[in-house]
């Protein structure tokens, strides 16, 4: 191979894995990670009828732009003909176009459904639905497996997409910025789709397909790249309300208080239909305001229902509906009241227990009639230089208990849980931990593994080499001592402030709630001359590991130094006092302990272990 040829292999590889990255990235960039971990998708869409139907063909259309290459191309020809003015594409325009199915790609799986004319679009997606059930995991009554397989059982051989543009004649997929992208093969756009309580003034966040799962996009700050926008057209008005009709009144009009906030719900005459009615308009007045307003606009005359979450609670609210149509509208429903209740029960018990090593569980409990809604956690550390709360995440209910395995040991948190609903939040239960740097679920060792004296000639003779330390080990539980164990050290040199490995173990069971569960265990040094290992009695007096409640009842873990008093001749006459150590339960495990009170005048240093 000569080198020209080399050099070009090598370059259009390189380009080509560049032109790989910047896709990857690009789609990166277009959907919310930040945000993927503190919102919840399932979250930004209340589960009625309309936005179940905007959900599915989302997840249609986002299957379609994944596997055929054709599609895609077809939805860019189509954007940028603009044929409303803008880059919409309206679904019943292109239906029966036909789209060619990629190499190696699966076979029609809804054979029946293929049209004569060839495969259309209206074959895609309808194919789109049958893979996108199957690929469904979630079975509950409003996943599109379940609504799939009930359309399935009601109309075998129904064109879902057919179905879909007879209900929702405006239905259209758009490109509302860089269209151009489309023309990548090797970009795949998300699928957003516009739920009917979206609000131009106050929604943050859309939910979209992208990669087989539901995940958000950004709905303030516009992408750099395109996403294809599932909704109605606010251009379309062909065959909508032809005649200069007064819409039928709405009826029935009934408000309930649910997770979501408010939810409202009505009839309509039996007349009710395309020819007479775009939608419907509904109005709020909130506790004492003079005048009703504008809440939400509708579209769909069979579209009967609406989640207000813009509420709070102990507030009273009213409501009424009127239908519309390109040219009037109908008279107002009857109207309807309705006072929220007070602010969502707190839960009646929350704690927090280390599990192991790195696992905190936080547990809770609500009453029997508080499991709706979500529940957000938040965790602080707790000190000096105490920070703010940080978002941990939020759980759908019924839920009762989260595993935390963000966490460092040696560190104090505190948790905060409030549960939420449509109408506010709980009030906030708290709890505490200090996390140790063992694993509390098995036994936990003490070695001490290295000793070492600043000035050995004030403890020993050169006459008598080596030092030699007996060390009496108490537990400390409480105000109370226990005597755990008694060792002899021996030193291997007479080196000042140098360390001498001893690797003895002091206890190998220490653990919370077993037998041998000490808040400290303390170590008494004495070097010994005489040999014999003869001792009078040690006392210890111990301030207790405290729950302390400090500024505006925040409690914190408190960890207070071990006072240790000895009495006044505790050693034999021929021995020295050297010192004393000791180690807290959520010290590190290789802490190095240095006291400066040993009565020859040096520092006595140890070095521990597990």
């Amino acid at each position: 191979m000569n080198t020209i040829k080399k050099i070009y292999i090598i370059s259009f590889v390189i380009f080509s894995i560049s032109i790989f990255y910047m896709s990857c990235d690009t789609n990166e960039n277009v959907i919310d990670n930040n945000l993927s971990d503190s919102i919840n998708p399932e979250d930004l869409y209340v589960k009625n009828e309309f936005n179940l139907d905007m959900r599915d063909f989302a997840a249609a259309i986002n299957e379609a732009v994944n596997t055929n290459k054709d599609f895609k191309s077809l939805l860019h020809k189509e954007a940028l003909k603009k044929f409303d003015g803008d880059f919409d594409v309206l679904i019943k325009n292109i239906v029966d176009m036909q789209v060619k199915q990629d190499a190696g790609e699966a076979q029609l799986r809804s054979a029946n459904l293929r049209s004569a004319s060839g495969f259309t679009v209206r074959d895609l997606l309808d194919d789109a639905f049958q893979t996108v059930s199957e690929k469904t995991k979630d079975e509950s009554e409003t996943s599109v497996k379940a609504r799939f397989a009930e359309l399935r059982t009601a109309s075998p051989a129904a064109s879902i997409v057919g179905s879909l543009t007879a209900k929702y004649p405006a239905l259209q997929v758009s490109v509302p910025v860089a269209a151009e992208d489309l023309a990548d093969p090797a970009y795949i756009p998300p699928v957003a789709f516009i739920p009917g309580e979206f609000r131009d003034d106050s929604t943050k966040h859309v939910p979209a397909m992208w990669r087989d799962s539901l995940t958000m996009i950004d709905a303030v700050n516009p992408p750099r790249n395109a996403v294809v926008v599932v909704g109605l057209s606010e251009r379309y008005i062909k065959d909508i309300a032809t005649d200069d009709v007064t819409p039928p009144t709405p009826v029935g009009l009934t408000a309930q208080v649910t997770e979501f906030g408010i939810y409202l719900n009505w009839n309509m005459p039996s007349e009710t239909n395309l020819s007479n009615t775009i939608g419907y308009k509904v109005y709020k007045k909130v506790g004492t305001e003079a005048n009703y307003s504008l809440v939400s606009s509708i579209v769909g005359y069979r579209n009967r229902e609406y989640a207000d979450q813009n509420v709070t609670h102990n507030v009273i609210y009213r409501y009424y509906v009127v239908a519309y149509n390109n040219y009037q509208t109908s008279s107002e429903s009857n109207y309807v009241t309705i006072n929220t209740p007070p602010r969502p029960a707190a839960a009646s018990s929350f704690t927090v227990e280390q599990e192991a090593l790195n696992l905190v569980r936080l547990r809770w409990v609500f009453g029997t009639s508080d499991y709706g809604g979500y529940v957000n956690i938040y965790k602080r550390n707790i000190g000096s230089g105490a920070t703010n709360y940080d978002f941990v995440k939020r759980l759908q209910m019924p839920v009762d208990e989260y595993f935390d395995t963000d966490i460092k040991p040696g560190q104090k948190r505190e948790y905060k849980i409030e549960r939420v609903t449509g109408i506010g939040a709980s009030i906030p239960k708290y709890d505490f931990i200090y996390t140790p740097y063992r694993d509390v679920s098995k036994n936990s060792a003490v070695y001490i593994k290295k000793v070492k004296y600043s000035d050995v000639s004030k403890i020993e003779s050169w006459l008598r080499g080596a030092p030699e330390f007996k060390v009496k080990v108490l537990g400390v539980s409480g105000d109370k001592t226990y005597e755990i164990h008694e060792m002899y050290i021996q030193m291997n040199s007479r080196d000042d402030n140098k360390w001498n490995d001893v690797n003895v173990c002091a206890i190998t069971n220490w653990k919370p709630g077993g037998s041998r569960w000490f808040d400290c265990i303390s170590f008494y040094f004495v070097e010994d001359d005489s040999g014999i290992s003869k001792w009078r009695e040690v006392s210890l007096n111990a301030i207790n590991l405290a729950k302390v409640i400090a500024g505006e009842s925040t409690p914190y873990l408190k960890a207070t130094d071990v006072i240790a008093t000895v009495l006044k001749n505790w050693v034999d006459s021929d021995d020295e006092k050297i010192g004393y150590a000791y180690l807290n339960y959520y010290d590190p495990v290789d802490l190095e302990f240095t006291t400066g009170t040993a009565p020859a005048g040096g520092q006595l240093s140890v070095k521990f272990g597990n």
